[in-house]
């Protein structure tokens, strides 16, 4: 059986929640026997008709070039470009799939109609919005969030004005992919409840968690600092500034903030984060770090925050800090709740709230670096992995 992955991004380039997904259930896959591949796409080459056939750590990967002249390419759910399309069909007919696996169609519309067309089945993993939001963030262009894009008439009136034709043409388009997936599979019961809000058939979906890699084993740096950490992209959704805030307001020396993420995806941003943290010694920013090390790179952490100010679907780095034994905070929205639990309110805080996220982390420092969680997730990428396998062999019929 051969499984192709087709995802927007990928590493090396691109290291968050999806890329991890889409490379564990790739490595895990050849344990088994399965045949992988991975298509994805390359953002700085302009022509159409270019690809890069490469290898990451062994899996291998075409990076498709990304026709930068077009400034609508990323919400199309289709896009008809002749050149592209030949190019597809002579891959895939090379490339033989039994099934795709699609873990973000962002820009893989072309690719997931052509084989769906020759009589290959596909499924499609949620991990954010995207097929309901063309931002993909559920955000609209004031900042404000949003519930749902109304068959594409509140896109083309809060973000896309002068397109609400196409957007209400995108909702169709989008319609038309779920109804031709063999499976649709979620993370979050949150997740699905956005969609179903967009009344979106949910009766073929299935719910399987991230996993973690259990083989990894938390390393502990031995200090007299209690060290809180963000993860993720420097972007506002993601909120880094709250917990910089936040974590100004405590007074104890003995608190330590490190913050990781590249500048590189919202300099203004990333800029602004640095002008907040200035002045204290305490705060530092660590850079790009590795989502597949976790356990290991975070050696001198203490307590991981998820600040997020937007609908977060289902963090990796959230159920990973939980699985690993870190202590954690998380803001009340989304699927974060889900996965701490409500009851445990001590370690839940409502969004974009400084002065509650501060008398959380407050908590935290009172409990010291023995301090225990007592949240669970034991969701491994072993048994994520083997829940698609039984997958993909019933719906291959090996």
């Amino acid at each position: 059986m051969k499984v192709l992955y087709l995802t927007h991004q990928y590493f090396p380039y691109f290291y968050t929640g999806t890329e991890l997904l889409t490379d564990n259930l790739s490595r895990y896959m050849r344990l088994l026997g399965v045949s992988t591949e991975v298509w994805a796409y390359n953002l700085d080459e302009p022509r159409e008709d270019e690809i890069d056939r490469t290898n990451y750590r062994g899996i291998p990967v075409t990076f498709f070039s990304h026709h930068n002249s077009d400034p609508f390419r990323d919400w199309k759910m289709y896009r008809d470009n002749k050149a592209r399309k030949n190019l597809i069909e002579r891959l895939l007919k090379e490339t033989k799939p039994d099934i795709l696996h699609v873990t973000h169609a962002s820009r893989m519309g072309d690719i997931i109609g052509m084989a769906y067309g020759i009589g290959i089945p596909y499924i499609s993993t949620l991990t954010d919005f995207w097929l309901l939001c063309p931002r993909a963030s559920l955000i609209r262009a004031n900042g404000d969030l949003c519930l749902g894009p109304e068959g594409g008439e509140a896109c083309g009136k809060y973000c896309y004005e002068n397109l609400g034709d196409q957007m209400i043409k995108r909702c169709r388009d989008v319609r038309d992919y779920f109804d031709k997936a063999s499976k649709v599979t979620f993370a979050s019961n949150f997740l699905r409840s956005m969609f179903e809000r967009s009344d979106i058939d949910t009766a073929n979906w299935i719910n399987i968690r991230h996993g973690y890699n259990p083989s990894a084993k938390r390393k502990r740096t031995k200090d007299n600092f209690y060290r809180f950490a963000f993860t993720g992209t420097l972007q506002p959704n993601k909120g880094a500034h709250l917990v910089i805030e936040a974590f100004k307001k405590l007074v104890d020396q003995k608190a330590r903030l490190a913050v990781y993420g590249e500048f590189k995806h919202s300099e203004k941003y990333s800029n602004y984060c640095s002008e907040l943290a200035k002045g204290d010694k305490r705060i530092e920013f660590r850079g790009k770090y590795n989502h597949t090390k976790l356990a290991g790179e975070f050696a001198d952490i203490d307590c991981v925050v998820v600040p997020s100010n937007w609908f977060e679907p289902f963090p990796f780095t959230l159920t990973s800090a939980i699985s690993y034994g870190f202590e954690v905070i998380g803001s009340r929205i989304g699927g974060i709740p889900e996965i701490i639990g409500e009851e445990n309110a001590e370690n839940l805080f409502n969004p974009g709230d400084i002065d509650d996220l501060s008398e959380k982390m407050g908590l935290k420092l009172k409990k010291g670096k023995n301090g225990q969680s007592g949240l669970f997730y034991d969701q491994t990428v072993e048994t994520e992995g083997f829940k698609y396998f039984q997958l993909y062999k019933y719906l291959v019929g090996k």
